[in-house]
């Protein structure tokens, strides 16, 4: 659903001549780092995990780019190619023998998703190459353009951060139940290759027009004692701070480190949702809804529910979400850092140095 709501930043790359590059702003990031107090960061030897086969048909231009663009940067990097998820563990397994200093990863959200389920090494920094259909990661990471810091030579700025859990399976954006479930998992992979991001679009136009808005069950719990109790029939558990425009940033994340935020929309009909979206998320009470905005420890969530995690279907059984003990390294530019940075309370600076 955030890919269906914010896509006013995901506009494609096409690269741009050098004469026409602007000049690295080392001022600015080296002053930055030292607000953050996060040292920055320049891999030497990195790896490019690339998934051939993500993204919309009408980007794939953008694949050869950054293939180049990669092999001309780092000519002692180490390039693995994949176009099918039976690759992804011999890809890993090559890179891992190569013990690259960091890791590119091009393509979506949902290929950062599903190689956090495999034997993915906790230590090595990521940064998303945007090559899939929405890319709200290298949104966060990168800042509103996109890969602009690549070119210019910027430094990266490492910063570690907990991951969400469910089931034994990760998430590093979100994991949504409802109504955005029921639209991500109308999505077929054909119509998300045709059209893009405006698959999502469709998908959601369908769960709104087949609406069954029946609430579902959901307990907050917080230091193991049940908190809260709620009705629902849409809720999303964030892990990264900025998600999507129905549901606004917060301004202290203090509780973030080791807390799930929960948005909680109450309507249960689609009229009250549609007010509710087209108001995009401003009001936070009508006549018969309201929406929640919590933190929780745990998130339990009853009953049958079809969601999504990261933009990837899934389907909740009796689920409980929290803040796993695993982390990962993510590689933020300078302009990314300073655009959200300040509601980094849920990230610690991580130990990469070089």
């Amino acid at each position: 659903m955030g890919r269906i709501l914010s896509t006013f930043h995901l506009f494609p790359f096409s690269g741009l001549p050098e004469s026409n590059r602007p000049a690295p702003d080392r001022r600015r990031s080296l002053t930055l780092s030292a607000q953050e107090g996060i040292p920055p960061f320049r891999p030497r030897n990195p790896a490019f995990f690339h998934n051939t086969s993500s993204g919309p048909f009408y980007r794939r231009l953008r694949h050869h780019w950054w293939k180049n663009w990669f092999r001309l940067k780092f000519p002692k990097g180490f390039y693995c190619p994949v176009s099918h998820p039976a690759e992804w563990a011999e890809c890993l397994e090559k890179i891992r023998n190569r013990k690259p200093d960091a890791l590119f990863v091009g393509g979506g959200d949902g290929t950062v998703h599903h190689l956090l389920q495999m034997d993915f090494p906790q230590d090595l920094p990521l940064v998303p190459i945007p090559l899939g259909s929405a890319n709200v990661l290298s949104y966060h990471l990168q800042g509103k353009r996109i890969p602009s810091f690549l070119y210019r030579d910027e430094p990266f700025f490492p910063v570690s951060v907990r991951l969400g859990e469910w089931n034994d399976r990760l998430f590093l954006l979100m994991a949504g139940a409802g109504f955005d479930g029921r639209a991500v998992n109308k999505i077929r992979p054909s119509v998300k290759h045709l059209l893009g991001q405006a698959g999502y679009l469709i998908a959601a136009l369908s769960a709104m027009r087949d609406w069954s808005g029946s609430p579902f069950r959901i307990v907050l719990n917080n230091e193991g004692l049940k908190a809260e109790e709620y009705r629902t029939a849409w809720c999303v558990v964030r892990r990264m701070p900025v998600y999507f425009p129905p549901f606004p940033p917060e301004t202290s994340w203090e509780k973030g480190r080791d807390n799930l935020r929960v948005d909680i929309f109450t309507g249960t009909t689609r009229k009250d949702f549609l007010i509710y979206l087209l108001g995009v998320g401003s009001g936070v009470r009508g006549i018969s809804w309201y929406r929640i905005s919590r933190w929780a420890t745990q998130v339990e969530i009853s009953g049958e529910i079809p969601g999504q995690m990261d933009g990837e279907p899934v389907l909740y059984k009796d689920a409980t979400l929290s803040v796993s003990s695993r982390r990962i390294t993510l590689l933020f530019s300078s302009r990314g850092l300073k655009r959200f940075g300040r509601f980094y309370g849920v990230c610690s600076p991580s130990p990469v140095y070089n």
